[in-house]
């Protein structure tokens, strides 16, 4: 919106200047959107009849990398005719992978995934939340709606996060319950912040367990995280050790961490996790790349330079145990980790890249 526009709105509406204001955002978004599906070329799927995202406030998304985007809510868990929304939605959004569609006529659901965000509590006060659950203070009751869907549905994989779910009792006890009913495989994403006590109930109740992690220095990791980076390295490595389940730790890259990111590989490599996922928390949003003395960018060019080195450095060892590092585009980008460096040294198949978000989705199947 241009500057004499904004004077035009403010003079002739009175009062109602940031309601126009939201509307023609909104309509510039939804026409920008429009302009980029119709150019998009990638292969069709009506996506919301192979996955679906609940969020704690019991909407119904197609996916969750657009949780935060109410034109693609399909409905709420509650409503009486949720599995007709379902099969009439029609939205415009693509990804790395697919352009979603409509349902063809007399096509039927064949679900891969089911990805449900239970309550939001928390134990730990992350600075980058992006749920808001350190502030969150409601309740979850959602449990009944959530398993009634799940026989509706008959998913191939669960994925169940927060909040954290491991200091949840109500939903511990949905989960031994829910677990019992259903063939199928259940993930679990988890800050990992846990005592010895919950590697039993884990390896009850999940078969694979993604661990996000903020920070690789035990200072880094308490400021960003509020919490200690000792127990969660117990937890990953125990949970390794005794091999019942699958784990996959992931680095999530804030300003205060990326340059720990060699750190994280180096640990997450000699522990010998078969994947090991490089994200970022939208780091250039948080800063100043124009400084004279391009602080910020020394600082990502060192760090990508000991990662790199460090993939080359454990290029037979992960090819052996055949590890998988997967790291998002927008870190492959900031690091220098391009195709033709991972062709030059052999690290096809090792090194692959993803999508904002996929996560334990990719591992689950769906990226």
């Amino acid at each position: 919106m241009n500057k004499s526009l904004k004077t035009f709105l403010k003079a002739a509406f009175p009062g109602q200047y940031e309601l126009l204001r939201d509307g023609y955002i909104h309509r510039k978004r939804l026409q920008r959107k429009r302009e980029e599906y119709e150019k998009c070329r990638l292969p069709e799927r009506a996506c919301h009849l192979h996955g679906l995202f609940i969020r704690h406030d019991g909407g119904v998304y197609p996916c969750c990398l657009i949780w935060n985007d109410p034109d693609m809510r399909i409905g709420h868990i509650n409503d009486p005719d949720i599995y007709e929304k379902i099969a009439v939605f029609q939205e415009q959004c693509y990804c790395k992978n697919y352009k979603l569609r409509k349902t063809f006529p007399g096509e039927k659901a064949s679900y891969e995934l089911l990805n449900i965000e239970v309550s939001l509590a928390c134990q730990g006060k992350c600075v980058m939340c992006c749920v808001g659950a350190p502030d969150w203070h409601g309740e979850y009751n959602y449990y009944d709606e959530v398993t009634r869907i799940l026989e509706r549905c008959k998913p191939e994989r669960i994925v169940i996060q927060g909040g954290e779910v491991l200091i949840q009792k109500k939903t511990l006890e949905w989960l031994h319950k829910t677990r019992k009913r259903f063939s199928t495989e259940f993930s679990l994403v988890t800050n990992g912040n846990a005592g010895m006590e919950m590697i039993d109930v884990v390896e009850d109740l999940f078969d694979e367990v993604c661990v996000s992690i903020v920070g690789f220095e035990p200072e880094t990791y308490r400021k960003t995280m509020g919490m200690e980076m000792s127990a969660t390295i117990r937890f990953c490595e125990e949970l390794a050790k005794r091999g019942k389940v699958r784990v996959y730790p992931k680095y999530l890259m804030t300003p205060t961490g990326i340059h720990e990111s060699d750190l994280f590989l180096n640990w997450a490599i000699s522990t010998g996790f078969k994947t090991v996922f490089l994200a970022e928390a939208d780091i250039i949003s948080y800063l100043n790349m124009e400084t004279p003395d391009q602080f910020w960018q020394k600082i990502i060019d060192r760090t990508g330079q000991d990662v790199r080195a460090m993939l080359i450095k454990n290029r037979n060892k992960m090819m052996e145990k055949r590890v998988v590092i997967d790291c998002e585009s927008a870190v492959t980008g900031l690091f220098g980790i391009t195709d033709e460096f991972i062709a030059k040294n052999g690290l096809e198949g090792i090194v692959v890249r993803s999508e904002r978000g996929m996560g334990i989705v990719k591992v689950t199947g769906l990226g």
